[in-house]
């Protein structure tokens, strides 16, 4: 008998949402995140050991739900990162997680949903390759600079190569400055082809079309996001990671309450 959930259709996505939803029941202890057929737990502690025997738990306790709903869950791809404080020896955590028969020992990045995300929240990996990926169609833009009109240019920029640097770019904002210019680099080596300029600042490249800087495009995008979660705009899931102070004067950082973290565990 065929199985299976319909694909590329507008009323798919709801049918699969159905289709797993009760999977939020059996996993209780831990934080689980669903997105399509992406799975993920994650559990916090101020003791690696407690946090990763509860993750395996849990983890072998949701392993029959993808056999009762014949689903097949590949082991072996497998994946556990530990975020932690600077100050914490990666030797103290020598325990592995044992899902099933299948040894998941930690790494120092995972790739999520196109992003790396790596244990120390730099992100070093993840814009080098967005670099080579954008600077390879960079390239070609390059070698069409004298072939194709400027306005033809700014849409290939806009459609190819800008997606690529400003993909999910408010995970990665706070990575190295070095890091940082070098996607600048690659905008304003975009913007020189489509003008096919060599002789403007990236400023002047930038007003010229009214374009923000990759930097300023990532703190507007922040601006929005946090305007959305004022005044109630934001998905709940969004809304919850944040909690509004209450006071009656408008006083300067007094919209949200920053919370504070414990690094000396």
């Amino acid at each position: 008998m065929p199985r299976g959930c319909h694909q590329k259709s507008s009323f798919g996505p709801l049918l699969w949402n159905l289709f797993q939803n009760d999977m939020t029941m059996l996993v209780k202890d831990t934080n689980l995140f669903m997105y399509a057929d992406d799975h993920q737990l994650h559990v916090t502690g101020s003791d690696y050991n407690i946090a990763s025997s509860r993750l395996q738990y849990q983890g072998n306790l949701a392993m029959p739900w993808y056999g009762d709903n014949f689903l097949l869950a590949n082991t072996e791809k497998f994946q556990c990162l530990t975020i932690k404080p600077r100050n914490i020896d990666s030797d103290n955590q020598t325990e592995a997680l044992q899902i099933e028969d299948q040894i998941i020992t930690n790494t120092s990045q995972i790739k999520l949903l196109g992003v790396e995300i790596d244990d120390k929240l730099n992100f070093p990996s993840h814009i080098s390759n967005i670099c080579i990926k954008a600077s390879q169609k960079v390239g070609v833009l390059l070698r069409l600079r004298n072939l194709i009109p400027c306005k033809a240019k700014l849409i290939i920029y806009k459609s190819s190569i800008l997606p690529h640097l400003t993909y999910c770019h408010l995970e990665w904002h706070n990575c190295r400055s070095s890091d940082s210019r070098k996607i600048e680099r690659i905008q304003e080596r975009a913007l020189r082809a489509v003008f096919n300029s060599h002789s403007d600042s990236y400023e002047d490249l930038l007003v010229r079309k009214e374009l923000p800087s990759l930097l300023n495009r990532r703190l507007q995008d922040m601006s929005i996001l946090m305007y959305k979660v004022k005044y109630g705009l934001a998905p709940s899931i969004v809304d919850e990671l944040f909690k509004q102070k209450s006071t009656r004067y408008s006083l300067r950082n007094s919209d949200f309450d920053i919370p504070t973290f414990n690094t000396q565990y």
